[in-house]
């Protein structure tokens, strides 16, 4: 009924599923998603606290709490939403779920010992040959103030992780980011490359070799970056999109990239592929378009901004308006 746009059907139904297993989770948190995509986001908060009070079971009851502080973050009171979380953590020495999450915010980024330990709680979990700390680890170190002495650890973290899942994105994407910041544009190219040779689906990391490309002013090979992207969607969609599908889960993706972008004021790449997965899981425009705007204000240059755009208004039916946006952006070189 939501991807039809039946949107009061499709609340009354999750409602009612509520009133006849109301000591369940999923109904709660499918109720909750779907007061968010309409921006009730009180709805959405009131929602699941009421579900803290009536699902049973510890594992049901802490995914409407990694929920519920989710939502506070994104739509509620930051704070409030830090504090569920660090609440969780000291309930489970083991979740490395929430740690994760945790190691996302940039207040808690920011609090360097913090960090540090939680990083360190989830290598105790996975032991010396887990991949997650040795990500977050990167991470952590990327964002101090020393971390140019410490690029070749760095590297050889994000290799590590890169080495052992070729098809997670995250590793190569900090990678990039790291030789961006050290003006190595070549090897940040490089890299994005070679993964993209490995996973043609990889469109995180396509859009971050577009960037990379606009910002040299090679436009006609950002395109044809673009164009292989394009072709790749459609025959297997992305990596990411796949794994949703797969899981039932776009809350949950877009959930991790709203936090990400909001922790991240000149993030551009996760606003586009926010765009990208909004529309695919709501069909909704104006709510894609919301971050593409905010997408390219960042970057008004963006040929991935337009890309996109020209993307869901030809799927929405509307090529004259997708027409014009191509010609305006002709006429500017």
């Amino acid at each position: 009924y939501y991807r039809i746009k039946q949107v009061a059907e499709a609340v009354r139904l999750c409602s009612i599923a509520c009133e006849r297993h109301s000591t369940v989770a999923e109904p709660w948190l499918m109720l909750s998603d779907l007061y968010a995509a309409q921006s009730h986001f009180d709805d959405a908060l009131n929602c699941l606290q009421i579900a803290m009070d009536k699902v049973v079971g510890q594992h049901e009851k802490r995914n409407i709490a990694i929920r519920l502080a989710q939502m506070e973050l994104l739509y509620g009171n930051r704070q409030t939403g830090i504090d569920l979380l660090e609440e969780l953590a000291k309930k489970d020495k083991r979740d490395i779920r929430v740690r994760s999450l945790l190691l996302s915010i940039r207040e808690v980024q920011r609090k360097q010992p913090l960090a540090q330990k939680l990083v360190d709680e989830i290598r105790s979990v996975e032991g010396d040959a887990g991949l997650l700390w040795r990500l977050k680890q990167a991470s952590l170190w990327l964002s101090s103030e020393d971390w140019y002495s410490k690029q070749d650890q760095i590297v050889k973290m994000l290799e590590r992780c890169i080495g052992s899942d070729p098809e997670w994105s995250e590793p190569v994407i900090l990678l990039v980011k790291m030789y961006m910041r050290m003006g190595r544009i070549d090897r940040a190219e490089e890299v994005c490359r070679q993964c993209i040779a490995r996973n043609p689906s990889a469109t995180d990391v396509a859009i971050q070799l577009v960037l990379i490309l606009e910002k040299q002013k090679r436009f006609s090979e950002a395109q044809e970056v673009l164009n292989k992207v394009r072709m790749a969607s459609r025959a297997a969609g992305s990596w990411q999109v796949r794994l949703a599908l797969k899981a039932g889960d776009f809350s949950s993706a877009i959930d991790k990239l709203k936090i990400r972008a909001s922790s991240d004021k000149q993030d551009v790449s996760s606003r586009i592929m926010l765009a990208r997965l909004i529309y695919e899981r709501t069909k909704d425009a104006n709510k894609a378009f919301k971050y593409l705007d905010q997408a390219e204000q960042i970057d008004p240059e963006s040929v991935a901004v337009v890309a996109t755009r020209v993307l869901i208004l030809t799927a929405e039916g509307r090529s004259k308006d997708a027409r014009k946006i191509l010609d305006d952006r002709v006429s500017k070189y």
